[in-house]
């Protein structure tokens, strides 16, 4: 069987959490284990001007993001890498609900459905996204 028309990657828009006051937007391209593969910085939403993170887990290590959106490619089946981060959400105590069918223009703007909680996450020396939920009680304690 071809997994030609599966996907195994999905795409995460996120805001890197800072006591900056302008937000700063990442992109992550995730794999089926989770994990980050390719990282952007987001310069310019509105003129669509991205940079390329080269060495991402050692230059954004231990930075905290917030989760924006989550893209998918509409062209392919991306049930498996859907199931596998709705999954570690929920694992996580975020309710997902509302979920898209397969051929629902949902499917392009909100793959996983609607989220009930603020996700944040950060990614581990070995590029593994670990996420986190305020309704598992996570505190952000500033130390200044």
């Amino acid at each position: 069987m071809s997994t030609e028309n599966n996907s195994g990657e999905i795409i995460i828009n996120a805001t890197m959490v800072s006591k900056a006051d302008y937000a700063e937007i990442y992109e992550f391209v995730l794999n089926e284990d989770l994990c980050v593969t390719e990282c952007v910085h987001v310069a310019s939403l509105a003129n669509g001007i991205v940079v390329p993170i080269d060495d991402y887990p050692t230059t954004l290590a231990k930075a905290l993001f917030e989760l924006n959106h989550v893209r998918v490619n509409p062209r392919v089946d991306n049930t498996k890498i859907i199931t596998k981060l709705t999954s570690a959400l929920t694992s996580i105590g975020i309710q997902v609900s509302n979920p898209p069918t397969q051929n629902s223009m949902a499917l392009c703007f909100k793959p996983l459905g609607e989220i009930s909680d603020t996700v944040r996450f950060y990614f581990e020396s070995d590029t593994k996204c670990v996420f986190l939920s305020p309704t598992k009680n996570f505190q952000v304690v500033s130390n200044g």
